[in-house]
């Protein structure tokens, strides 16, 4: 049985190791009276195991207790948010939560570290709800509405699209220094691609600049640039082909190819522009060609070929005459009004005497040794002549004559 203790006892060893005597309480070792309030004390007691103890205050009255917080979640259960001015709650949940239009929630949405919203890709599509836009919404108007810079969304959608139409057909022509078909040709090969014939020098693709093409229709023309909205023009063995414009090309249509490159007249090497006689003077001269050969037997004359003489005003006729042991050779010129004139006009000379110049009918009579020469004969603007040769009389062997003739302006 438990020792009685008087009130005096009791109310002592309530305060336990407070008071003088530091006897414990046999049978619940817990303090008999629990005292309400504490002490301070600036430097704080230890206790032993099974001693009574009491609360402890700083100097200002506050209660001291230490607490440790350990790291891991803190579940405080469901959480909701309550309206400032009504009884309605919001669930907290994620974005793509399923939910009915009577369920209230906070949305929250996953960022990067950046603070930047994820790109959830089309699986956050599937989850999403449609926007509706109202059908009498002004902003944005109905569809079709009439072309307006400044009226609704619709209005300047159509505005936009009416300016734009047909653009790719005003887009004006490139400058390029060579053209089709001013300086060379252009021709259909395929869809794709377009010949080139008569070129003044071998281009590059770099110098293709544009192709100008009216459709077999003839209705209107377009222009594919090359280096623009992703068409690019290509040349190989005079072969220009396009890439990044589908198959614009029909068997038919007509082309203007223009291409950039250095001009015809300019020399780089001198920085100048250069020009050239297409006919000059010095250059008016044809080479030497085989003229007929000669044996005559007697003194009719063996007519040589027609040479055109036209736009030349001399004409040099060489020969290589083998000898006669008797014999010398006669040589006469002809002029002919047309090829085939049926009448001969001699050459003429004249002997001047008292102011009178008698004209005889000119023949060159050569030796009948071997000889190699020429003589130069003027055309006097007869636009044909023939050479005729003769022996001067039946009386020896006869001589060979091997010719030739070229023509000049001189």
């Amino acid at each position: 049985m438990a020792q009685r203790k008087s009130v005096s006892d009791r109310i002592r060893w309530g305060y336990g190791t407070e008071q003088e005597s530091n006897e414990s309480i046999t049978d619940s070792k817990t303090p008999e009276v629990i005292f309400s309030g504490g002490v301070y004390r600036a430097s704080r007691p230890t206790y032993a195991d099974g001693e009574n103890a009491i609360a402890h205050f700083t100097s200002d009255g506050k209660l001291i207790t230490d607490a440790t917080l350990e790291v891991g979640d803190i579940e405080i259960g469901a959480v909701e948010l309550k309206n400032s001015d009504s009884d309605v709650r919001a669930n907290i949940l994620a974005a793509n939560t399923a939910r009915t239009t009577a369920t209230v929630v906070l949305a929250t949405q996953d960022v990067d570290s950046n603070g930047l919203v994820h790109d959830l890709g089309t699986g956050a599509m599937a989850v999403s709800q449609p926007i509706t836009l109202a059908t009498d919404d002004t902003q944005y108007g109905a569809v079709g509405a009439a072309s307006d810079v400044d009226g609704n969304v619709h209005g300047q959608l159509r505005y936009i699209g009416e300016a734009v139409d047909g653009l790719e057909s005003s887009v004006p022509t490139p400058y390029a220094n060579f053209k089709s078909p001013d300086d060379f040709s252009a021709t259909y090969t395929s869809n794709v691609t377009i010949t080139l014939a008569g070129t003044p020098a071998t281009f590059t693709s770099d110098q293709i600049s544009y192709i100008k093409y009216i459709p077999t229709g003839g209705s209107s023309s377009a222009v594919l640039v090359n280096g623009q909205n992703g068409v690019t023009l290509t040349i190989s063995s005079n072969v220009i082909t396009v890439n990044g414009a589908a198959t614009p090309f029909a068997s038919g249509d007509v082309y203007e190819v223009g291409i950039n490159s250095q001009q015809k007249a300019f020399d780089a090497s001198t920085n100048s522009n250069l020009s050239s006689q297409l006919n000059p003077v010095w250059s008016r001269y044809t080479d030497l060609e085989v003229y007929t050969v000669f044996t005559p037997v007697d003194v009719n004359y063996d007519e040589g070929a027609v040479i055109s003489t036209a736009g030349y005003n001399t004409l040099n006729f060489y020969y290589s005459k083998t000898d006669s042991d008797a014999d010398d050779t006669l040589i006469k010129v002809i002029y002919l009004a047309t090829s085939d004139s049926a009448v001969d006009y001699q050459e003429t000379t004249g002997t001047a005497s008292a102011g009178v110049t008698t004209v005889l009918q000119n023949v060159y009579s050569r030796d009948k040794a071997a000889l190699v020469e020429m003589i130069s004969i003027k055309t006097n603007g007869c636009p044909y002549m023939r050479i005729d040769v003769a022996k001067a009389a039946d009386a020896g062997t006869d001589s060979t004559l091997t010719t030739y003739i070229n023509k000049a302006y001189l």
